[in-house]
This record gives C-alpha cells, structure tokens and sequence, in this order.
C-alpha cells in the first residue's frame, strides 16, 4: 500500500485515555494534527473526526500501528488539508497540534517542522547571525542564507548628485606594476586606511558605523561567500578575463546596485563602496577597444615600479 503525509481520521466512543494517546502521537509523529469533539445528530454517538500530517511519509499500517488503537479508521486525505481541518471544526470543541495559528497559516499551507527550521535559519539568517543557524541548515541551504542576508541590508544611496551619498568614486583602484614591486602589501595597507576612514566619514556624516569588511574575489565569474563586505579586492587581473568580464567590471565600477552569481544562487542585487585590484599589466593593457574607454574612466589606476614606489 501508498505511503503518504496526509490522513484522516474517525474514531467512535473514545474514551479519555484514547484520546491522550492521539495527543501523544501528534507530538511524536506529527507536523500537525486537529479533531474535533462531535456526537452524531441521529444516534448520539459521541467520537473525535480529525485529520494530521505527519512528519515523514507513512503506510496506514504502520499509522495505526504507532497509535495502538485498534478501533480508529484511517483514510488518506482526498481534499487539502486546510480543508479537511475547516471540515473538523465545525463542532466548536476541538483539540489542535502544535495550535491552530500552525494549522492554519495565511497562505493555507502547513507549517512543518522541516518548514519551522528553514525559516527559523532564513529569521537569523537575515539579522546576519549565522553562528546561530544549525550546522543542518548551514549544509543544505548555504546559499539561499547568504542571498537572503544580503538582498536584506540596506542599500547604500550612491546616487553622484546626492551629496550625502556614499559613492566613493575615487576608491576604484587599480594596483599595476611587475611582481615583486609590493602590490599585494600595499593593498593591506590601502584596506587599513579605508577602514579609519571609514569610521571618521560615518562620524562626520552621522551614519551607523560597521567596521569595513573585506572580500577577496576569484577571477571568476562567482561571487561565493560573498556577505556584503563593502571593500572588494581582486588580485592578478589578467587581459582574458578582463576583457571577458567587461560588463561586470562596468556594473562593479557603477554607483548602482547589481545581480552576481554564487554557486546555488543569484543574488540580485549587491553595491560594494570600495574596489581595489592589482595586475601586472596596465590598465590599456588590460582592457579591450570595446570597454576601454568606459572603464578608464571610472578607474584610478596607480602604477609600480619598485616596492614602495608609485
């Protein structure tokens, strides 16, 4: 026989012990479960008219095996089950796991235990408090946390005209020169700097201080583990990729916010306020005649010669 989440149930001349023993059940076995307490209108024969869902799928047998009443009738749901526990309410008295707001949400659909773990996690989740989500949770559904998060910060204004806008458009830089002359050092000390800067600017401006995080980007296309670190570091830029990643390089050294890909998931829309890459190559080098002229413009472009020297 079929297995299934969803039953109804029946079950005449119960006595109070039968009844503790659904209860039990319900809170073992169930996402939700509802009866309500009728007496038949010709014979006045008093029983419980109910309907659960539980927890994983299961054969009648082994329902009715689990609940050790033998005199209860089982059937699987024909309608939704929102229905059927509307159908069960009717006489007013009833008894509802783990209440009747869970049996009932807004939308008419169930609120399982897997559902109430998923959107306790997407709750922390947003609030940024990962240390807190299950590591159950973390494995399964990493990037749809992350996405969640981040489409929930608040987006910085970076419109130009603005003038308490946040759109530092001098801070795209481009760290180029042979290796070995001291990039990567002077990256850290760039990021050093923007962070004292940072709390000094969110001081005169009267804004919330968070200290500046750093993201190191792959020279790829994904944005994995990305979490709305507002300094965004990309090291070795290299002609091909450059030139293949021209429309992200526009939208990333633009004032206004844009879709990335992770591995799971796109989050639509991301505005980092500092970009720092470095290269062997120039910036003429680097860019193709198509974007060139676009991206040099919004670019700062330092070049090195030997360590400590630009």
């Amino acid at each position: 026989m079929s297995q299934t989440y969803y039953y109804a149930f029946t079950l005449n001349n119960y006595t109070p012990l039968q009844e503790k023993i659904i209860q039990e059940f319900a809170k073992t076995y169930c996402a939700r479960l509802m009866y309500g307490r009728e007496e038949a209108p010709t014979t006045g024969t008093k029983h419980l008219q109910g309907c659960f869902q539980l927890n994983s799928r299961k054969r009648p047998e082994n329902v009715k095996s689990l609940l050790g009443i033998d005199e209860i009738h089982l059937e699987f749901q024909k309608k939704v089950y929102t229905a059927n526990a509307s159908y069960c309410e009717k006489s007013n008295d009833c008894w509802y796991f783990p209440n009747k707001q869970e049996n009932f949400d807004r939308h008419g659909r169930p609120l399982t235990k897997k559902g109430a773990k998923f959107q306790e996690a997407l709750d922390l989740a947003r609030q940024g408090r990962f240390d807190e989500i299950s590591a159950e949770m973390i494995i399964k559904h990493e990037p749809r946390l992350i996405k969640q998060y981040i489409e929930h910060l608040p987006m910085e204004n970076m419109l130009l005209d603005n003038e308490n806008g946040n759109f530092f458009k001098d801070f795209f830089i481009l760290l180029h020169g042979p290796t070995g002359v001291g990039k990567s050092y002077s990256v850290g000390m760039f990021v050093a700097y923007l962070k004292m800067f940072w709390k000094d600017y969110c001081k005169k401006n009267k804004l919330a201080y968070q200290e500046l995080d750093v993201y190191y980007k792959k020279c790829n296309k994904w944005w994995d583990g990305y979490k709305g670190q507002k300094i965004v570091v990309i090291e070795e830029l290299e002609p091909n990729w450059f030139r293949l990643s021209g429309n992200m390089l526009k939208q990333l050294l633009d004032q206004y916010p844009f879709p990335v890909e992770c591995k799971g998931a796109t989050i639509n829309k991301i505005r980092p306020l500092f970009i720092l890459m470095t290269s062997n190559y120039s910036l003429r080098q680097l860019c193709s005649k198509e974007d060139g002229s676009t991206i040099e413009e919004n670019f700062k472009p330092l070049s090195y010669n030997a360590i400590h020297n630009i």
